[in-house]
């Protein structure tokens, strides 16, 4: 009973709707890289206390899967145009795959989620 139990438990961890999604999935995975910009930033400044602060995007995904005019359009952080530049920077290498048609993304950055 206890391999069935552990199995079932597998099999529900194992899908992740977030990651599943063509757009929001990739974007998750390079949480660990929105991160690193922000400990990289004069936001961070070498203290060790959590972010707090959420940063929104937007972007064209071509059908392709190319990032074209990424910009950033709210901060609730203050100006940091390193810390803004290297967010762009992790949207632009995204690997996000083929698209059915070219469209515009808005995606929420929420630093206090990707601290966790």
């Amino acid at each position: 009973m206890k391999e069935i139990s552990v199995l079932i438990l597998l099999a529900s961890c194992a899908h992740d709707p977030i990651l599943a999604d063509p757009v929001k999935g990739p974007l998750k995975q390079r949480n660990e890289s929105f991160r690193a910009c922000y400990h990289d930033s004069e936001q961070y400044g070498g203290r060790f206390s959590k972010p707090a602060g959420e940063m929104k995007v937007q972007f064209t995904l071509t059908k392709e899967g190319k990032v074209r005019n990424e910009k950033i359009i709210q901060n609730s952080f203050p100006k940091d145009p390193n810390f803004a530049a290297c967010v762009l920077d992790q949207i632009r290498i995204v690997p996000f795959g083929d698209q059915d048609q070219d469209r515009v993304i808005e995606h929420k950055l929420d630093f206090l989620q990707v601290e966790e």
